[in-house]
């Protein structure tokens, strides 16, 4: 017993010693790749633990593989088969023995196939483009849009598509993300495009928007006139044609018809222009038995046809032999002397010379009153000064005219021309010419030489050999802005003999364009042209320094805010401004204004080279509509397009009987005019709107500065604000077309606003507010409407009362209505108590007292004017708070001002 004893006391002695057995270990498994797996233990709390004991396998079956460990948390078991699942299990080791082997874990390599491509972002792409449009011409588009939202990506451009409508994809363009417009040229007219347009960035692109516009059809000259036929007569051709088929593209515009002797030259022929529907012309007053040439042409904007010509002569009648001649007798110097009662036809009138050249001449007059009796015909005398009857024939009554030939060359004639009837002769027409002397144009200048200083150039030429056929009587010297045209250089005129020329208060080192042109009466010479240039500033201090260009880019922009005002009938004032001026008004450089302006009748543009505005043109035509632009050309490399051009009417149809109708007080020193005026009659177009322009003071002149405003509609009224207290203003009105002014109303209608009360500084009817002072001061009121806001004194010393209400003092005709003071001559006021003369409650009397005062003015004849017309309480008393002229106060029961007071147009502020 002992001994077994003793055993177990050992067992439990070494057991003790070296502690138990570690519990099972605690891991977790992993696979990282196709071929490994790891493990990561748990370090268990045991002093004795010494490593791990690992067992593996396939799961699938297969034997078991040990491996042992050291004293680590993780490791890695590799030489494992892809897409393969393992077992692995776990045993602590440690100096007092091992655990028992942990529950087995599972787990399956990865795929040894590379991983699939991570799921792409989603794309962020902008929304379509907004108001996508075109503007159309008959050959381009201008396109615009707004910038649709971008979701937070920027967008880098656009893509436009266009085309017809059978091929719309056949144009693709890409456009930057700015500006959101482009230009498309290039198109067919009268043709029907779509366009897509759609916004693009980095991750994609908007859907597309279209739209689909169609070009304007190209306008063509119209086609010629058919079946032109004459019908002549003796003295007149009848010439009718039928008119072609034409569509809006061809369109005819006007007719122009051209007409004289057969064989003239183009340039003699007399052409006039007819309304579009014209099929027939009929020319009188023509030679018997004469060949004439008619040519007719259609015309419009684009042009005009090929011409249709006819060529008509006018009959003869023969006369009869059994009839006594008409010839005259030959004609005296002296007409015969008149009978009283003898009918014989007047003088020719307006008898000329035309078209002469150095052997013949052509004369022409007009039909002179016959008195009753028919002219039966002319007697002509002519020849040289020194025998000018030498040749004397008669000529029938029609036409007006005839043709000198075998004439002498330069030499000065005289022509007589009577007229006769059965009784008589008429007073000889006279006229006097000079056939032309067969001379030349004369040869141009020679050896042109400049001698340029600082502000000056001194040009020399010699004069070349000339004789009495091409001599030399002027010489035209052109100088201005290097680069002006030879049509547009000022022009000097200068004696023939003259050699020398000096231009002076020039620009240090510019360059200007000089011509010079010999001249006789014959024509021009050809012109000689040279460039001359300043010198140079000497030092940095006097050298001006290089403008500024006042804009960006190679183009100018166009002069703005064009304006033409009518002055007179053949007199337009042209207003604008220059912006790369910048507010200057001096030029420094060598830009000049391109004016061009017509009737709407005239087919062409007349121009002028100008450098200061406003500009005046003058001997236009009255009763015409004028369009006028400008554009501004820097030099001969930068010039602007022509601005838009506005429209004037140069007729007498004015605005009539402008009137200032009413007048406002509508703040502290602010006065407002309502005027009104009486519309054109028959307006050469409709009216769009009205000019109207104003300027204080006593007179105005020429140099008055108006102030335009524009009023919009065919309304013949307007508001003009903010003008000034007790000042004369002048007011005229011009009616408006489109763009365009026509001729302002003249002389400007006068008015006075009042004089504007200022609270706490009474207007007393002392010395200085004399009687003619205060009618000047209301005379507008007289059939007019009456002020509203502010009563004014009408004051008459014979008749009236003045009467002083706050800060405002007026005159009532009559006697004074109960409950008022009256002024005295200075700043005092006396009168008695205020309900001295009441018979019933003060407000009462006041108000029904002023309502007589009211109703005696009127049936006397004077201005009606505003009375103090109180607030009343039902029971007759005052109300608080009272308002009487420019000014409301507090007020006691009793009518009494109690100091406390505003401005009328601050009356919601005060609190009584």
């Amino acid at each position: 017993m002992e001994f077994t004893q003793f055993s177990i006391i050992l067992v439990f002695f070494v057991y003790g010693t070296f502690g138990a057995k570690p519990p099972p270990p605690t891991f977790s498994l992993s696979s990282t790749s196709p071929n490994s797996l790891t493990l990561s233990m748990t370090a268990p709390a045991v002093s004795t633990w010494s490593g791990w004991s690992m067992q593996w396998a396939p799961n699938s079956g297969g034997k078991k593989k040990t491996v042992t460990l050291g004293k680590v948390t993780e490791y890695t078991l590799k030489g494992m088969s892809p897409l393969t699942t393992y077992k692995v299990r776990l045993q602590t080791k440690s100096k007092s023995g091992s655990s028992k082997f942990a529950t087995w874990k599972t787990v399956t390599t990865l795929d040894d196939a590379p991983p699939p491509p991570p799921e792409p972002a989603t794309p962020i792409i902008p929304e379509a483009p907004q108001n996508l449009a075109a503007d159309p011409t008959t050959t381009s588009a201008s396109v615009t849009w707004e910038a649709p939202a971008d979701n937070g990506a920027e967008i880098t451009g656009y893509r436009l598509t266009y085309g017809t409508l059978d091929n719309p994809t056949a144009n693709t363009v890409n456009l930057d993300p700015t500006p959101t417009q482009t230009q498309l040229d290039g198109l067919m007219d009268n043709t029907q495009y779509r366009l897509s347009l759609l916004a693009y960035n980095a991750d994609g692109e908007s859907s597309p928007v279209s739209v689909d516009f169609q070009t304007m059809q190209e306008k063509l000259p119209p086609p010629p006139v058919e079946n032109i036929q004459s019908t002549p007569q003796e003295t007149s051709v009848e010439v009718t044609w039928t008119l072609p088929a034409t569509t809006t593209a061809d369109a005819i515009e006007s007719i122009a018809v051209s007409f004289g002797e057969e064989g003239a030259p183009i340039s003699d022929l007399q052409t006039s222009d007819f309304a579009s529907n014209t099929v027939t012309f009929t020319a009188e007053q023509l030679s018997p038995g004469t060949r004439y040439t008619v040519s007719v042409v259609t015309v419009n904007q684009q042009g005009q046809s090929d011409p249709v010509t006819i060529v008509a002569e006018t009959t003869i009648t023969i006369p009869d032999p059994t009839e006594a001649p008409t010839d005259p007798p030959p004609p005296p110097t002296q007409p015969p002397p008149e009978e009283p009662d003898t009918p014989i036809p007047e003088m020719p009138q307006n008898l000329r010379a035309t078209s002469v050249t150095e052997i013949s001449a052509r004369l022409m007059w007009e039909k002179p009153i016959d008195n009753g009796a028919d002219i039966i015909g002319y007697v002509l005398s002519y020849g040289p000064m020194d025998d000018p009857v030498a040749n004397t024939q008669t000529l029938p009554v029609s036409p007006t005219q005839f043709d000198l030939y075998g004439l002498q060359t330069d030499i000065q004639y005289s022509v007589y021309i009577t007229a006769y009837n059965g009784k008589g002769q008429s007073f000889p027409a006279e006229v006097e010419f000079w056939t032309s002397s067969g001379r030349t144009l004369p040869p141009p200048v020679e050896d042109v030489q400049s001698y340029p200083t600082e502000n000056s150039v001194y040009i020399t030429w010699t004069l070349p050999s000339v004789d009495r056929t091409n001599e030399i009587e002027t010489i035209r010297l052109g100088f201005g802005p290097y680069g002006t045209s030879l049509d547009y250089l000022p022009y000097l005129n200068l004696e023939g003999d003259t050699q020398t020329y000096t231009a002076e208060r020039l620009a240090p080192g510019t360059r200007y364009s000089v011509a010079i042109i010999t001249q006789n009466s014959e024509g021009d010479g050809s012109p000689v042209q040279i460039t001359v240039q300043t010198e140079r500033a000497r030092t940095v201090a006097t050298r001006p320094p290089p403008p500024d260009k006042g804009y960006v880019g190679d183009t100018p922009p166009a002069p703005v805010e064009l304006r033409a005002t009518v002055i007179s009938p053949t007199t337009i004032r042209v207003d604008f401004t220059d912006p790369t001026l910048q507010g200057r008004n001096d030029i420094r450089d060598e830009r000049y204004y391109r004016l061009r302006y017509k009737t709407e009748q005239e087919r062409n543009f007349q121009f002028m080279n100008i450098r200061e505005t406003p500009y005046t043109l003058e001997y236009l035509k009255p009763e015409s509509i004028y369009q006028i632009d400008v554009k501004l050309v820097i030099d001969r490399e930068a010039e602007s397009e022509f601005t838009e051009a506005v429209v004037a009417f140069t007729g007498e149809n004015v605005v009539r009987d402008v009137t200032a109708v009413q007048l406002l007080v509508t703040g502290p020193g602010r006065v407002d005019a309502i005027i009104n005026w009486i519309p054109p009659e028959n307006p050469p177009r409709a009216i769009t709107g009205y000019a109207v322009e104003y300027a204080d003071g006593y007179y105005v002149t020429s140099r008055s500065e108006f102030i335009r405003v524009f009023v919009n509609g065919n309304t013949p009224k307007a508001m003009i604000e903010g003008l000034s207290g007790d000042t004369t203003y002048h007011v005229r009105v011009a009616p408006r077309f489109g763009s365009g002014i026509g001729r302002f109303s003249d002389p400007p209608d006068a008015f006075l606003t009042p004089l504007i009360p200022v609270a706490g500084q009474p207007l007393y009817c002392d010395d200085a507010e004399t009687p003619d002072r205060i009618r000047e001061r209301v005379a507008w009121m007289r059939g007019r409407s009456g002020l509203i806001g502010v009563p004014l004194p009408y004051c008459d010393d014979y008749y009236g009362v003045h009467e002083c209400h706050g800060s405002v003092c007026f005159c009532i005709p009559g006697s004074a209505p109960p409950g008022t003071k009256q002024c005295s001559r200075g700043n005092q006021l006396y009168g008695d108590d205020p309900n001295a003369y009441a018979t019933t409650a003060p407000c009462d009397a006041e108000y029904e007292a002023a309502r007589e005062a009211i109703d005696e003015a009127s049936k006397a004849g004077k201005p009606l004017v505003e009375v103090r017309l109180p607030y009343c309480t039902q029971d007759g008393y005052y109300q608080s708070k009272q308002c009487l002229g420019s000014m409301c106060y507090c007020s006691t029961r009793e009518g009494k001002h109690t100091g406390k007071e505003v401005p009328i147009w601050e009356a919601q502020t005060l609190v009584c």
